[in-house]
C-alpha cells in the first residue's frame, strides 16, 4: 500500500493551503486553496489570530479529504468557530474590561498571543503570566526575556505569578522573582509586579484595570481558574 500524507498550512506546498486576507481585532478572513482544484473559497472566523486560522485549516482538511464534507458546508460551520479552548479564549468582563485566557507556555506561542492581544486591546493591556517548570524557564531563559522585552512597550502592566514546579527540583537563580528582576532591569518597566501567591493578583489587578482594557492570563490551568475568578468578582 502507498500512503499519501495530506498536508495543510500556510505553506505554498501544502495540499490544502490557507492564504490570509485579513487578521482583524475580533475576526480572521482567509482563502483556502486545494493543490488539485485551486481556490475552494473564503472562510471567515469570528476569532482573531493566526493560530486559529491554522486550527481551522486542519479541521477543514480532515473533514474534506477524509470525510468528504463539501467546502461550502465547512465554510458555513467556520463562521460559528469559537476557537480552540484556552487559545486566546474570551472568559468574560471584569470592571468593564475584557478578560482573555491562553495556555501558551513556550516563548514562541507567548509571542504570538501577545501580538493578538495587542491588536485586540481597545485601550490598555494587562498581562498575568505564570511560568511552568524550572527546566523550561532555565533552558529558554534568553528567549523568554526577548519576548517580554519586545512587547514591553505594549504591555501596560505585567504581573508575574509563582512558577509552577510540577514536582521538579528548584534551579538556583531560576524563579519568577529572578525573571521579574531581570525584566525590570532590561525593560525599565514601571508596572511590573511579582507575587508570592497566585490569589494575590486578584486583589491587586483591579487598581490597574479600566473600561475598554484587556486582561490576559497566560500559562497553565491555574491561570485559567484565576481568569474565571476575576470574571466572577
Amino acid at each position: 500500500h502507498q500512503h499519501h500524507t495530506i498536508t495543510y498550512g500556510l505553506d505554498r506546498r501544502s495540499d490544502i493551503r490557507g492564504e490570509v486576507v485579513m487578521l482583524g481585532d475580533h475576526h480572521s478572513l482567509f482563502n483556502v486553496y486545494s493543490k488539485d482544484n485551486g481556490l475552494l473559497g473564503t472562510v471567515s472566523l469570528p476569532v482573531p489570530g493566526i493560530h486559529h486560522v491554522q486550527s481551522a485549516l486542519g479541521a477543514i482538511t480532515i473533514c474534506q479529504k477524509l470525510l468528504g464534507i463539501p467546502f461550502k458546508t465547512l465554510a458555513k460551520s467556520c463562521t460559528k468557530f469559537a476557537g480552540v479552548q484556552r487559545r486566546f479564549e474570551k472568559v468574560g468582563p471584569f470592571q468593564k474590561a475584557d478578560v482573555f485566557d491562553d495556555c501558551a507556555d513556550h516563548p514562541n506561542s507567548i509571542d504570538a498571543t501577545l501580538t493578538v492581544a495587542r491588536n485586540a486591546a481597545r485601550r490598555k493591556l494587562h498581562v498575568i503570566f505564570k511560568p511552568e517548570r524550572y527546566t523550561r524557564l532555565n533552558d529558554l531563559w534568553d528567549t523568554f526575556m526577548d519576548v517580554f522585552e519586545v512587547h514591553a512597550e505594549q504591555i501596560d502592566s505585567l504581573h508575574i505569578l509563582p512558577l509552577a514546579a510540577r514536582g521538579e527540583d528548584a534551579i538556583e537563580d531560576i524563579s519568577s522573582e529572578d525573571l521579574a528582576e531581570a525584566l525590570r532591569e532590561h525593560t525599565q518597566h514601571a508596572n511590573l509586579y511579582c507575587y508570592q501567591e497566585d490569589s494575590e493578583v486578584l486583589d491587586a489587578i483591579g487598581a490597574f484595570v479600566g473600561a475598554g482594557d484587556l486582561v490576559l492570563t497566560i500559562g497553565p490551568k491555574e491561570v485559567a481558574e484565576l481568569a474565571r475568578r476575576l470574571v466572577r468578582n
